[in-house]
C-alpha cells in the first residue's frame, strides 16, 4: 500500500518527536542505566562496654604508742645463797638464813647467808622493810639445801606497821602473830639476827625497835631487849 505524501511526512514527524520526548504518543521517558536506590547507612561497629573502674581508697594506718608504766618485777625468792650480794644487787632485797655447818657472824651458831627475794626496793623505807621481814616470815621453809635454817619457820609473824623517821633515821616496826620459842641458846640468836640483818639491810635505818602485839620482840624470844 502505497502512502500519501501528507500521511508520510506526519509519519515522520511523529516518529521523530517519539524519539525525541516520547510524550506526544504516551510513552513514558525511559531512563537508562541502573536505577538510583538509596545508599544504605554503614552499620556502626559494636562497642563492647569497658568495665567501669571502681576507686578503691587506700587508708595507711599510723600505729600509736603508748607508754606502759614500769612494773617491778616480781620473781620468787632465790633459793641458792647470792655471794658478794650486796656489790652485785644493790637495788635487791634480800633475806638472811643461817649456815649453821659454818662459824661466823654467829660464832659457834653459825653465820648469815643472804638471799634473794625477787623484789626491787621501792625508796619507801616503811614499805621494803614491810615486803622484806613478810617474806622472811612466810615464804622459806625450814631448811634449803638442808644446809641453811630458817629459824622463823614455825612462827606465824607478819608485819602490822612501820614507822620511820626520815630525820633520825629510827624506824618502829610492829609484828602481829605468834612466834615459837627457843630452848636452843643458838636458835634465838638466830632468829633475832635473821630479823635484825633483814632491817639493817637498809642503809637509811640508824636504829630500830620491834614489837610483836605491843611487847618487845627481844623479850618474846628471850633475849636481852633494849635498842637495837
Amino acid at each position: 500500500m502505497k502512502l500519501q505524501p501528507n500521511k508520510l511526512i506526519i509519519t515522520i514527524i511523529c516518529t521523530s518527536l517519539l524519539f525525541l520526548n516520547g510524550c506526544s504518543l504516551g510513552v513514558k521517558e525511559l531512563v537508562i542505566g541502573p536505577t538510583a536506590t538509596d545508599t544504605p547507612s554503614p552499620i556502626p561497629p559494636t562497642v563492647t562496654p569497658q568495665p567501669t573502674s571502681t576507686f578503691t581508697p587506700t587508708f595507711t594506718v599510723t600505729p600509736t604508742y603508748t607508754t606502759l608504766p614500769t612494773i617491778i618485777p616480781s620473781i620468787t625468792p632465790s633459793l641458792t645463797p647470792t655471794p658478794n650480794l650486796m656489790v652485785s644487787f644493790q637495788n635487791e632485797m634480800i633475806n638472811y638464813l643461817v649456815d649453821v655447818n659454818n662459824p661466823g657472824l654467829l660464832n659457834e651458831c653459825g653465820d648469815l647467808v643472804p638471799f634473794r627475794i625477787g623484789q626491787l626496793r621501792t625508796g619507801n623505807i616503811e614499805t621494803d622493810i614491810t615486803t622484806a621481814l613478810n617474806t622472811l616470815f612466810s615464804y622459806w621453809p625450814m631448811w634449803v639445801q638442808g644446809i641453811y635454817l630458817n629459824t622463823l619457820n614455825s612462827s606465824t609473824l607478819m608485819v602490822a606497821s612501820v614507822e620511820f623517821n626520815v630525820s633520825s633515821g629510827h624506824a618502829e616496826i610492829n609484828l602481829t602473830g605468834h612466834v615459837v620459842k627457843q630452848p636452843d641458846k643458838c636458835n634465838k640468836k638466830r632468829i633475832k639476827a635473821q630479823v635484825d640483818q633483814t632491817v639493817r639491810q637498809f642503809k637509811e635505818v640508824k636504829s630500830f625497835q620491834i614489837w610483836a602485839d605491843g611487847k618487845n620482840f627481844n623479850d618474846l624470844i628471850s633475849l636481852d631487849g633494849g635498842k637495837q
